[in-house]
């Protein structure tokens, strides 16, 4: 439920942008290279299969990134964290106890590329690899106990609406006559495998779904290309 409300809050804020930011006279154009990023705070929902879906409760997802674009290739700093609790013991370590809280935080490099580029959708998949932090928590207790960098991979997919804003030439890069600006609202989902093999001694990995807002700016040096 928690999750459900944040969604709705993240929406009711973009409201605004996508109803002042839409205009099919406004231009378009793919750039050569670019910044963005993505944005969902807890927005998101975590899924275990396998053994580990006996164990593990995930519940809230983050997801945050910073990307850099050049070409179709997307290169992201990514942030991710699940929330949720045991449901029961774990075997490897009698400190990992039934009921207590469960967090799974990833920190990663994405490789992406730009499969579908336009004028309203991107489509982007993923491979990414990095780090994983286990922790477990008892609120109550006021204890918790840690296992760090284990090394992590995954795939993702994501499907992006694209709300467009006018060119204003004080955002143009030097040199360039159009720009590729735009906000979006994201469809992030993905799996990592094996994600509590060798670690927790589970067998199985997660799934996750998340909701995000984020934002590329994309110049285009070549001023003489016919615009889409």
């Amino acid at each position: 439920m928690m999750v459900i409300n944040r969604l709705i809050v993240l929406l009711l804020l973009f409201l605004p942008t996508l109803l002042l930011g839409q205009s099919d006279s406004t231009k378009f154009t793919k750039g050569d290279w670019g910044v963005g990023f993505d944005f969902g705070p807890c927005t998101g929902i975590g899924s275990s299969y396998g053994e580990a879906r006996k164990y593990i409760s995930n519940d809230c997802h983050v997801n945050i990134g910073l990307i850099f674009i050049k070409k179709k290739i997307h290169y992201v700093a990514r942030l991710e964290a699940t929330t949720g609790k045991l449901l029961k013991s774990l075997e490897f370590d009698n400190k990992w106890k039934q009921h207590n809280g469960f967090q799974s935080t990833n920190l990663e490099l994405a490789l992406g590329y730009h499969l579908v580029d336009i004028k309203r959708l991107n489509i982007v998949p993923f491979i990414s690899s990095g780090v994983k932090y286990f922790n477990t928590y008892n609120s109550k207790n006021d204890v918790s106990y840690s296992l760090n960098g284990m090394f992590n991979y995954g795939l993702s997919l994501a499907i992006d609406y694209k709300i467009h804003f006018p060119i204003r030439s004080k955002n143009e890069y030097p040199g360039s006559k159009f720009t590729q600006q735009y906000l979006y609202i994201r469809l992030l989902g993905g799996i990592y495998p094996n994600y509590y093999n060798k670690t927790l001694n589970l067998k199985g990995g997660m799934t996750f779904l998340n909701l995000t807002i984020g934002g590329n700016f994309i110049p285009r040096k070549n001023s003489n290309s016919k615009i889409d």
